[in-house]
Formats: structure tokens, C-alpha cells, sequence
């Protein structure tokens, strides 16, 4: 048991302390990444509308918040994938404390590897983004050969005064 960390043991509430802090740390790094990609939200908008557009189709607002709700999600999905290395890099340093040291030189071995996947995990991101056009085009064209087309239901939106 002497191969654990050189660190002393934690109490209860020194654990609690670390995950509060490291949970505060990600959640900067969430809003740092919000902040980048609401700088970006329109841009981030039209490559989602870019493949409804090339089959005709556009986004329909049923409500009056729905826009701001568009690119209110679309910035934070955008930076959450901005942060998402710094964030994993924070649940690293909550957890790496309590790993035996052969644990940690498992971990340790892969590090290079670790950067490599945070590269793969953004070009996953970007493929994924790519296959939105097929997949819209995929589904008008199963909706076509249901007999109803794509339709989407549109609701009144009465605004009272």
C-alpha cells in the first residue's frame, strides 16, 4: 500500500473542497467557451441551417424565444466542445490523486495520446457536422417516400399585450 501518492490522506470535507474547486475551474472554462462561441453564434447558426437550405426547407420559429434559444444552445454546445480539454483536464486532477502509482503510469504512458484524442474527439465533432447534411437529405427523402414530404407543425403565436 506504499505505492499510493505521496500525498496524506484526505478528509471528507479537504474532498469536497477539491471538487467544489475543480467544478468552479470547468465551469469558467465553460463560460470562457461560451463567450468564444456566442462571439461566433451566427456563424454557428447558418452551418446548421446550411443543409435544410439546400433542400428547400428553412427553421420555423413557433415561438418568440425560440431564436434566442437557438443560438443561445447552439453557443453553449459549441463551447462546451471548445472546453472540453480543459474541462477533462480538470476531472484529471480531481482523480489523479487517489490512483496508485502503477495507475498513474498507465495513464502517464498514454499522455501523448490523451493530446492526439482531444484532436480526434473536435475532427469526430467536424464530421459529425458534415454528416448533418446527409442526414437531413436521408430524411426528406424518407419523409417523401412516406407520402407527406417533410412537414413540420407550425403553431400560432399569439403574443398578449
Amino acid at each position: 500500500m506504499s505505492e499510493r501518492a505521496e500525498l496524506p490522506g484526505m478528509s471528507l470535507m479537504e474532498h469536497l473542497d477539491e471538487l467544489r474547486k475543480r467544478i468552479v475551474h470547468s465551469a469558467i472554462y465553460l463560460a470562457c467557451g461560451f463567450g468564444v462561441a456566442w462571439i461566433f453564434h451566427n456563424r454557428i447558426v447558418e452551418l446548421f441551417q446550411e443543409p435544410l437550405i439546400h433542400i428547400g426547407k428553412s427553421l420555423v420559429f413557433t415561438h418568440p424565444m425560440d431564436a434566442l434559444n437557438l443560438y443561445l444552445q447552439a453557443s453553449l454546445v459549441a463551447g462546451a466542445i471548445i472546453a472540453s480539454p480543459f474541462i477533462f483536464y480538470q476531472v484529471w486532477l480531481f482523480i489523479a490523486p487517489g490512483l496508485y502509482q502503477r495507475e498513474r503510469r498507465f495513464v502517464a504512458n498514454d499522455a501523448p495520446a490523451r493530446g492526439r484524442s482531444d484532436t480526434r474527439f473536435e475532427l469526430r465533432v467536424a464530421v459529425a457536422i458534415g454528416d448533418f447534411e446527409a442526414n437531413c437529405n436521408e430524411l426528406a427523402r424518407l419523409g417523401a417516400d412516406s407520402g407527406g414530404g417533410l412537414r413540420l407543425d407550425i403553431q400560432a403565436v399569439r403574443l398578449r399585450m
